[in-house]
């Protein structure tokens, strides 16, 4: 989770952004009405995959990138680690970005795809709980 007044701070032109992003995450998230919230919750996902990832290899967070689906889900890719599948998902709130990975292989990628699915679903509740507070 990552405070999203962090990256307005920044300003667009931070070489922050393009150390971190690459070309198509920039392009995603510059064509959003307001960029901040979508950087925060991207780098929240790429944070999320390195600590995922962080008990079988180590990876610098510009090395994971996020690409979208067809439907807009958020899809996690390493280059070189084609064995490990990566379920991640992203969301933010007025305040915060906030992402969870859990990294998987073989047959325990499905049951993997669920994990995320309660977890999201619980990091939503909480964000919901902290805009009303």
């Amino acid at each position: 989770m990552v405070e999203i007044e962090r990256f307005r701070r920044l300003g667009s032109s931070s070489p922050f952004f393009s150390r971190v992003f690459g070309p198509e995450e920039l392009d995603y998230c510059m064509n959003c009405r307001d960029p901040y919230p979508h950087f925060a919750a991207m780098f929240a996902a790429k944070e999320a995959v390195v600590k995922a990832l962080s008990h079988t290899v180590q990876v610098p967070v510009w090395r994971v990138r996020i690409d979208h689906g067809s439907n807009g889900e958020p899809e996690a890719h390493v280059a070189r680690l084609d064995d490990v599948t990566i379920h991640v998902s992203m969301t933010h709130s007025s305040i915060h970005g906030a992402a969870i990975a859990v990294a998987t292989r073989g047959p325990a990628a499905m049951q993997g795809h669920r994990m995320v699915d309660t977890m999201i679903d619980e990091l939503r509740t909480a964000l919901a709980r902290e805009v009303i507070q």
